[in-house]
């Protein structure tokens, strides 16, 4: 189970092992796990572990099951059962928790609230790690990573003012080359600092305004 906040690599570090390890992945979004059909979404369930298995079976290495977003499908159970949607999503649980059991493979799994999972499902993950926002000496490296024309100073003062997950300097960078296309002029430190301002989820002090009365 790889978990902590937004943006951190958690997904990135799983496709890494694969590319390492050589292994195809079975990318299951729990977006998907919600059907309008009465009952589709446990035959969707029941569905996934028994196909993964299959490819388990055929495949020379075992591809990596991958639950995205797994706190979606893997939150706490109801202890009180006396609606019938409570009893539904407890039957859905049951059937994650046996697919869990009966897996011979290997299962990744991310999540940005892993205090909403039920204990049961935590107890079942082998290896837990946490993937914290990068503090100011990680950003100064991720920073030189994507831009190395980057000084040293430049990337230190963009990593101590902007308290950006990698996930958003990825943005910005992935913007700022996009502005070949359209932007003529200088794509610099000041040019970089605008998108950092615009991508920060935090305002920039001094900059914000009110909104309404």
């Amino acid at each position: 189970l790889f978990y902590g906040p937004p943006g951190t690599g958690k997904t990135e570090i799983i496709k890494q092992l694969a590319l390492e390890s050589g292994r195809d992945i079975l990318m299951y979004d729990a977006a998907k796990a919600t059907a309008s059909a009465w009952g589709a979404t446990e035959k969707f369930m029941r569905a996934l572990f028994l196909g993964y298995s299959y490819m388990v079976a055929v495949s020379d290495k075992a591809p990596i099951l991958v639950l995205n977003e797994a706190d979606q499908l893997l939150g706490k159970r109801f202890s009180n059962v006396d609606t019938t949607l409570a009893r539904a999503e407890n039957v859905i649980s049951n059937i994650i928790l046996q697919g869990f059991e009966d897996l011979r493979g290997i299962l990744l799994a991310t999540t940005n609230l892993a205090k909403n999972m039920d204990e049961a499902f935590d107890r079942r993950f082998l290896f837990k790690t946490e993937l914290p926002r990068p503090d100011t000496s990680a950003r100064k490296k991720i920073w030189k990573s994507f831009i190395p024309e980057l000084t040293d100073e430049e990337a230190g003062k963009l990593a101590a003012r902007f308290d950006l997950s990698g996930g958003q300097i990825s943005n910005v960078v992935a913007k700022r080359n996009l502005a070949e296309l359209y932007y003529e002029g200088d794509r610099g430190y000041n040019y970089i600092v605008g998108l950092c301002k615009e991508e920060a989820v935090e305002p920039i002090s001094g900059t914000s305004r009110k909104v309404g009365f």
